[in-house]
């Protein structure tokens, strides 16, 4: 049947052109994207936080999954930190990271202001960042960030914590979402 040879041939090539297209799964799904129990401590020369001091600031101290089953640090012990894990699932320009971030009260000692700073990169891009007036108050977020570019499942992500001050910082969440249509972000 010599259509049938045609029409598998069509099929075909149209399924290679849309290879580099989002997926509808990645598009029309939302995906936990990491496991707070599996980052690791990131010794990636190309870390792109600001204020990277030399050497390995932290090792197994002051960092880790609460008991609540966030991902902790705790600067009295670590204040300079950076932890990786592969990416559960893909992203691609149809998604939004979705991500939970508190932390306490931040002090940095008796009248002493400082700047705590929290970002996000993926593959050594940061993507997310953000300075924190020292002192202040307890915070709970939810924050959004558009995805501008496909990225596969298993990229390293990276999420960093500096400051000064015994302060506890917690990740409860990061996923993957639809983004709106309408969104202008």
């Amino acid at each position: 049947m010599p259509w049938a040879r045609s029409l598998l041939f069509v099929v075909f090539a149209f399924s290679c052109a849309t290879d580099d297209a989002p997926s509808d799964a990645v598009c029309e799904t939302s995906a936990v994207l990491v496991d707070m129990s599996q980052w690791v401590l990131s010794d990636s020369p190309t870390d792109p936080f600001p204020d990277r001091p030399p050497g390995m600031p932290c090792t197994d101290h002051g960092w880790g999954l609460d008991d609540g089953g966030a991902f902790g640090v705790y600067t009295g012990e670590c204040d300079y930190v950076t932890v990786s894990q592969p990416l559960q699932a893909a992203l691609s320009t149809c998604n939004e990271l979705v991500f939970e971030l508190t932390h306490d009260r931040l002090t940095a000692g008796d009248g002493v202001v400082a700047e705590g700073y929290v970002g996000l990169a993926i593959a050594d891009r940061l993507v997310w960042e953000k300075k924190v007036p020292i002192p202040g108050p307890p915070l709970y977020e939810e924050l959004r960030v558009a995805i501008d570019r496909e990225i596969p499942a298993g990229t390293p992500v990276q999420f960093h914590i500096h400051n000064h001050g015994s302060n506890g910082w917690r990740l409860l969440s990061l996923e993957r979402q639809v983004r709106s249509t309408d969104d202008a972000r």
